[in-house]
């Protein structure tokens, strides 16, 4: 049977995390006058842009925002990444192996792709566009459809069984590269693959990881012998 490979994006197949904050932020405060906007997003409800957008407002106005607003926020925010692009080229652009990546498993026996991110959909595609990075011809699933990151993983996969035409896979793994996404593969029972800095995971049991992709054969041995990841209530 075939075995499903899950990726999330900023971070983990794009390096975009300094420009994303930054131009979140600003959309927020060009669009609404909100400022003192707190950036520590893992301290928010759940870590996704939909949820921290909603979060901010609400926080902020006393009430939800409407689905105007959050097209106007999502259209600010995807425009002010474009523009900041466009004078620094080196703030966006793909984890060192990414893209190579992908291909090799596009055409590999066993392993099928799919995209899973807590970003918004618009500003993802741009993202990964701009960082070269092609995406079109996986499952992919965003922060626009769901707010909550173990919905948005179990999104893609309902609809990587379809795409793939699979009643199931063999194997599941998620590759993400923060806490979060640890504990959305913990939440699910699904394996997981760390891509940064070893420290980041060395709280976590059960969890290997690499600084990138650079070696092919590695990250597929990885993949391989991914397991559950076991962590305890104070990550």
């Amino acid at each position: 049977m075939a075995k499903l490979v899950i990726f999330d994006v900023d971070g983990t197949l794009v390096k975009s995390v300094k420009i994303d904050t930054q131009c979140f932020v600003q959309s927020i405060e060009d669009s609404f006058s909100i400022k003192n906007i707190d950036t520590r997003w893992h301290m928010y409800k759940h870590a996704t842009d939909s949820n921290i957008f909603e979060e901010i407002f609400e926080n902020s106005l006393s009430r939800k925002p409407t689905s105007s607003e959050i097209q106007q926020h999502v259209e600010k925010f995807t425009y002010l990444l474009k523009e900041c692009f466009e004078k620094d080229k080196t703030l966006l652009k793909e984890i060192p192996g990414a893209q190579k990546t992908l291909a090799k498993l596009k055409i590999h026996p066993t392993w099928k792709v799919a995209i899973a991110t807590g970003g918004w959909q618009k500003s993802t595609v741009l993202k990964l566009t701009l960082a070269g990075i092609d995406f079109d011809e996986f499952p992919f699933v965003s922060a626009s459809e769901e707010k909550v990151r173990e919905d948005i993983v179990k999104r893609c996969i309902k609809n990587s069984k379809k795409y793939y035409v699979m009643e199931d896979f063999d194997k599941i793994v998620i590759v993400g590269d923060l806490l979060w996404d640890v504990k959305t593969a913990y939440n699910l029972k699904l394996g997981f693959i760390g891509i940064n800095e070893p420290s980041v995971f060395k709280s976590i049991r059960r969890c290997s990881s690499m600084r990138d992709f650079n070696d092919f054969s590695t990250f597929i041995t990885l993949l391989e012998n991914a397991q559950i990841p076991i962590i305890d209530n104070t990550v």
